[in-house]
Formats: structure tokens, C-alpha cells, sequence
């Protein structure tokens, strides 16, 4: 049997008229999903073992088709909703995935792992997404673990945004719901809104990446959640505006930072005390992972990766050891704009706009020029619109070749389903403005 299902067949009979989660006003209990999953399960036209590609927009939904393709034998992945249908297209045809809407089929099992029972897509932030395999022991083998780190138990109250696809809300829910705890998003993006919830049903733990963080506490302006235990997050992109926020925001909460990755899941992590000891570090392996650094590449061994990482990979990633014993993240080798023969780092630029007085939030972005191939693009978050000149003046601090060419101003940055920067948005918005120059 699944561990999904059997985890939630112990919670149904355990606290039957718990709320499991709520999406906008849809409320359901541990028995509810697992009664709609049992009905829906049973009537998948699917053959067993099948490859099935879900494109659902609600998060409830979401969940439930992934139990009931569980249940029924399935190995179901969660579609990103914003992905384009040639997109899924190509993702379902080259895997051996059929389309749960039946547009797309039958499954080719042969393409799938024989060990495979979900799988996961990368963010697809600057391409198309990849599909990564995985047995449901290494999520769930690992879930006691984790939630101790981040102080997740039955009572705990999440707090989320975002679709399920992202790999980060889908374990994070998966977590709280393997706990028995309850969690909690809606559908639109609104900050204040997202505030007002945290403040009114007594949300006790929280999980948003970095970007929506910032979005989050801008709404706040002064006001604190007292009632807040447990706060955890990415930590690449983190600023000592940001962790100053948190802390004044969220002053009775453990706040954790990590570094993970779908295909790894997670590797390092810190507490933001730690943090603020030493700006920029990801932390210590979680248990059971090794990291070692060679030649500045960030190499993991861990037994709960994805099917085919039972070896040291590495991402691509840099980094370097500091001398209380952390990990310093430094960037990631493929994130780099090649400019006239340079290679320029994104995370240096991005770093560096951030401490900034007027910069809020900032993604770096290769845009194409006729003499140097690429050159960086800034999309910033400023509190007011700034004139070209005052955003240039915040870049004097790198060398010329480094300064953003392009700004961008944005009231929020654009975010795609997987709540990362949409660079394809920007991209977009970049080539309006200079057809609109030309």
C-alpha cells in the first residue's frame, strides 16, 4: 500500500473530523479525503502503473488526484499550471506519461522506472521543466526528521501559497500532513490577505520562498504575529533586510533557512541567528546527507534523492566552508550572463543590489546585444517609481561590466506557478520596451 494512503488511513480513523486542509473556503477533513479519494480512485480508466501527467490550478484538487492515482496503482505527476500545452506535450510524450484529461496517451511504462511511484518537475524557471522519479520512502522515510528540524508537529497551522507542482509546497504540505496537522492557502495572490489569515485563524507555521516573504512583511508594515512558532524557508536569496523583517515580524518563532533541491531534497540547513553570525551561509548536511566541496562545486551523497542519485551528485552549485563549519553559498555555475567573454555571476549582482537603500527585491537576467552576446538586465522592486539615473547610481558598487544595462520596475516581481521569478515574463516585458524605443 502507498504510505500517503496508509498515513492517511491512520489519520482518519485517529481524528476523523480534523480539518486537513483548506483551500479558500473548501475544507477538508482527514475523513473527507480519504472517503472523495477512495470514490475517485475507483473509477481512474487508467491500466496499473500507468504514468499519468495531472494539470490542475487548485491545490485540493491536486492532492486528491495524486492519492487516488496512489491508491489505484498510478505513478501520477503534478503538472505546473501555467506551463504551456505544447509544453505538456512534450514533457508527457518523451516520458510515457499519459494526460489525466485522456488527451494525451496511453502511458508507455517502458520510459518509467520500474521502482518509479511519483515524480516531480523542476521549476522550469528558464526552460522546459525536467521530470525527476521518486519512491514514496524518500519523502516519507525522512518526513520525522525534517519536521523536527522544523518544528513541525500535530498542532501545527501551515500557512502556503502556490500550486503543488512546486516541489517546495508539495513537501512542505506533505510534511504537515503526515504529522496530522492542518493546513491552509487560497487561491489568490494577495499579500495582505495572506497577513490577514496568518493574524485571524491562528496560523502557528509558515513556509513561502524568500520572494513572497518580502511580499508578505511589506503588507505587515508594523504589525507582528505573535501566535507564529515556526517559520522555514530557502535561503540563497536571503538579505539582512529580510532576516531583520522576520524577526521583528515573527519574534516568538524558529525561524530555519535550508538548501535543498527537488532532485536531492534537502541538504543544508541553518538557523537565522546562525545566519546572522555569517551573512550568506546555507548551513550544516541535514542528518544522513554528506556535502563536501571541491574546487568550489558542492558535491551530495544522500539516501533520500531521487531515483538515479544514489551516488555524489552535484547540482552545480558553488560554495565554500567557513570557519564555524557552514557552508557559504556562493552561486550557481550555470547562472551566469557571458558578457563579451566575461562571465558574469547573477547571485554577485543580485546580492549586491540588495543592499541597496531603495532596492527591495531584484532578479538579474541575460538579455541579447549584437556586440556582447548577453549582457545583465535588473527587474527591481522599488517602493516608488526611480528615475534611470538614481537605479543606476545603486549599481556603481560593481565594475562596469557587472552594472545592469536594462532596469526594470515592477510593483512585485512576476512570479511563475512554482513561485520563482518568471524570467520568460520579463523577458517578455524587456522586448515590449524596446520595441516601444525603436
Amino acid at each position: 500500500m502507498s504510505n500517503f494512503i496508509h498515513r492517511l488511513r491512520h489519520w482518519a480513523k485517529a481524528c476523523p473530523e480534523k480539518i486537513a486542509l483548506q483551500v479558500d473556503e473548501k475544507r477538508y477533513t482527514y475523513a473527507k479525503l480519504f472517503h472523495e479519494i477512495d470514490a475517485l480512485a475507483a473509477n481512474l480508466p487508467f491500466p496499473s502503473g500507468s504514468g499519468v501527467l495531472i494539470q490542475e490550478t487548485d491545490p485540493a484538487r491536486q492532492w486528491l488526484l495524486f492519492l487516488a492515482s496512489r491508491k489505484a496503482g498510478l505513478r501520477p505527476v503534478l503538472c505546473h499550471p501555467d506551463l504551456p500545452a505544447e509544453d505538456v506535450r512534450n514533457i508527457a510524450e518523451s516520458n510515457g506519461l499519459c494526460l489525466f484529461d485522456g488527451t494525451i496517451g496511453p502511458s508507455d511504462v517502458t520510459k518509467i522506472p520500474a521502482a518509479a511511484e511519483f515524480g516531480i518537475l523542476s521549476s522550469g524557471s528558464t526552460g522546459l521543466p525536467k521530470l525527476f522519479w521518486r519512491e514514496e520512502h524518500s519523502w516519507t522515510d525522512y518526513f520525522p526528521i525534517q519536521n523536527k528540524i522544523f518544528g513541525i508537529n500535530e498542532k501545527s497551522r501551515l500557512f502556503f501559497h502556490g500550486s503543488f507542482s512546486f516541489t517546495g509546497n508539495f513537501n512542505s504540505f506533505a510534511c504537515v500532513f503526515w504529522a496530522g496537522g492542518f493546513a491552509r492557502t487560497i487561491s489568490a495572490y494577495a499579500p495582505r490577505r495572506w497577513w490577514y489569515i496568518l493574524q485571524e485563524e491562528s496560523i502557528n507555521t509558515l513556509y513561502l520562498l524568500p520572494v513572497k516573504l518580502r511580499q508578505i512583511l511589506r503588507a505587515a508594515k508594523t504589525d507582528i504575529a505573535p501566535a507564529m512558532r515556526a517559520v522555514f524557508t530557502g535561503s540563497q536569496s536571503l538579505d539582512k533586510e529580510l532576516s531583520a523583517a522576520l524577526q521583528n515580524h515573527f519574534p516568538q518563532a524558529l525561524i530555519t533557512l535550508y538548501y535543498g533541491a527537488g532532485e536531492l531534497n534537502y541538504i543544508t540547513y541553518c538557523h537565522i541567528d546562525e545566519w546572522d553570525r555569517e551573512p550568506g551561509i546555507v548551513g550544516k548536511p541535514f542528518p544522513q546527507v554528506r556535502v563536501r566541496i571541491k574546487d568550489a562545486s558542492i558535491y551530495v551523497t544522500t539516501p533520500f534523492g531521487v531515483i538515479g542519485s544514489d551516488h555524489e551528485m552535484t547540482l552545480g552549485d558553488t560554495g565554500a566552508w567557513t570557519p564555524r563549519g557552514n557552508i557559504r553559498f556562493t552561486g550557481r555555475s550555470n547562472a551566469v550572463i557571458n558578457c563579451a567573454g566575461r562571465k558574469i555571476s547573477v547571485a554577485k549582482v543580485e546580492d549586491a543590489l540588495r543592499e541597496t537603500p531603495l532596492i527591495k527585491d531584484v532578479t538579474i537576467f541575460a538579455v541579447p546585444d549584437t556586440k556582447r552576446g548577453e549582457v545583465p538586465a535588473a527587474a527591481v522592486v522599488v517602493e516608488q517609481k526611480q528615475p534611470l539615473s538614481t537605479l543606476r547610481k545603486m549599481a556603481l558598487r560593481l565594475p562596469s561590466i557587472e552594472r545592469p544595462r536594462y532596469w526594470l520596475q515592477y510593483a512585485e516581481l512576476p512570479l511563475n506557478s512554482c513561485s520563482k521569478p518568471d524570467v520568460h515574463a520579463m523577458l517578455a516585458d524587456w522586448q515590449a520596451t524596446q520595441k516601444k524605443d525603436a
